[in-house]
């Protein structure tokens, strides 16, 4: 078999084995970036339902949202969490608006919110000629929205660590406070934003 093999590859010329390797690089690379993208959906959503529940601002229309990106991706996902999300969905709305107020966060309590990445395709840029254009500007577009988010994630731990500063809590604590709340909803939005970009570029690659 491999003989044959051989012999037929012999007889191609090197443009048109260069295509044929090309093309099978391509589609591996392209696996490898989009469950790479899968995985970077799941930990958004998952910042998303974090933050909402800290902030108390969490409704049944953002929790269906979560719920659809962790069926999505179950495999990172227990089930237990779906059947608590699911029971959530189904009380009374008053009954889930008080329970929203219940599981607030108090104001001096922070997220330890971790940044997000995406290693291999990093690894990879240069080597991104080799999809097409659609492709390319997709997956840019995610990484250059990581890097803001990223950003807005670090500026908020800054706020964050401002309020263990006594000098400036006792001058500025309301604003601090205010700072680190805006910049959580910024934080939450990007989140969500980002996942649905995601989500499409899987649905049509």
């Amino acid at each position: 078999m491999f003989i044959i093999l051989g012999w037929l590859f012999g007889l191609l010329s090197p443009t048109l084995v260069s295509r044929i390797e090309r093309r099978y690089k391509r589609n591996d690379l392209k696996i490898v970036i989009k469950n790479e993208l899968k995985n970077l959906s799941f930990r958004l959503a998952g910042s998303y339902h974090l933050i909402q529940t800290h902030l108390g601002n969490q409704d049944k229309s953002s929790l269906a949202w979560i719920k659809s990106i962790y069926s999505k991706h179950q495999e990172n996902c227990p089930m237990a969490v779906l059947e608590g999300i699911e029971k959530l969905l189904e009380i009374p709305d008053q009954q889930f608006a008080v329970l929203q107020g219940a599981i607030k966060a108090k104001e001096n309590v922070g997220l330890g919110l971790k940044s997000f990445s995406l290693p291999f395709t990093e690894s990879i840029l240069e080597n991104m000629g080799i999809f097409d254009s659609r492709f390319q500007i997709d997956i840019l577009n995610i990484r250059d929205q990581v890097i803001l988010l990223n950003e807005e994630i670090e500026l908020s731990m800054y706020y964050f660590h401002l309020t263990f500063d006594t000098s400036a809590m006792n001058t500025n604590g309301e604003i601090i406070r205010n700072n680190i709340k805006k910049s959580y909803i910024v934080i939450q939005d990007r989140c969500r934003i980002i996942a649905d970009r995601i989500e499409k570029i899987l649905e049509c690659n």
